[in-house]
C-alpha cells in the first residue's frame, strides 16, 4: 500500500502510554497519562497540535514508524525534537521531526503540566 502527500499528513498516529510515553528524570518522576472519560485524551490533544504541520512528498509502502524524543519546558514549549528511531524513510523522519518543532508547544495535561520528555511514535496509518 502506498501513501503520498496530503493523505499521509491526515493519518498520523501518536503511540506510547495511551499514546504518549514519558521518561522519569531526577526533577520529575515518570508521568502516567491516562485517557479521561470526558473530552479528548492527552495523546489526542498532542496529536492535534502536531498533525497540521506534517507534510510528506515521498510515497511510502507499509506503515513505517518514526519515533521522536521531544524535550519540553514546564509550560509546554518544545525545546528539542530528536529522531530516536528511523522509519526507513528519510522524508517521513524529517517531516515528523520538523512538525514537532513547528508546533512549538505541547498541550498541558488536565493537571496543567507537560512531561519534560515525551517519546512520540508517528505512523502514516493509525
Amino acid at each position: 500500500m502506498k501513501f503520498h502527500g496530503a493523505l499521509a499528513a491526515t493519518v498520523m498516529a501518536v503511540s506510547g502510554c495511551t499514546s504518549v510515553g514519558t521518561t522519569p528524570t531526577a526533577a520529575a518522576p515518570a508521568a502516567t497519562i491516562e485517557a479521561r472519560p470526558q473530552g479528548p485524551s492527552y495523546a489526542q490533544r498532542v496529536r492535534a497540535a502536531i498533525l497540521p504541520y506534517i507534510v510528506l512528498a515521498e510515497p511510502m509502502e507499509g506503515n513505517p514508524a518514526a519515533q521522536v524524543k521531544v524535550t519540553t519546558r514546564p509550560d509546554g514549549e518544545v525545546v528539542d525534537a530528536e529522531l530516536v528511531q528511523s522509519s526507513g524513510y528519510s522524508s517521513w523522519d524529517k517531516s515528523v521531526r520538523i512538525a514537532v518543532l513547528k508546533a512549538g508547544r505541547i498541550p498541558l495535561d488536565v493537571d496543567g503540566r507537560v512531561p519534560p520528555v515525551l517519546f512520540i511514535t508517528f505512523r502514516p496509518i493509525p
